[in-house]
């Protein structure tokens, strides 16, 4: 199989192709979001890339094959600098 995204109307979504030219969207339709190119892929089947929207900046996103998908995000606390 070849991971790659593309534009759907207006909404860029991540889908997979097999050597038969069969094509498959792992995103959501309904995913108001715009998914990066796939840059891993897990044992099970799990892709990772990155995500946005116009109300949060580009985050990294675990899709998983049932098409469902969840942000990578942590939150880290700083340090001061005094």
């Amino acid at each position: 199989r070849i991971w790659f995204s593309a534009l759907v109307d207006g909404l860029k979504g991540v889908f997979s192709i097999t050597p038969e030219g069969v094509v498959t969207r792992l995103t959501p339709e309904d995913a108001w979001f715009d998914f990066g190119s796939p840059f891993g892929i897990q044992e099970d089947g799990t892709v990772l890339s990155s995500y946005c929207s116009m109300e949060f900046p580009t985050e990294l996103v675990a899709i998983r094959p049932n098409g469902t998908f969840s942000s990578l995000h942590t939150r880290t606390s700083t340090s001061s600098l005094s």
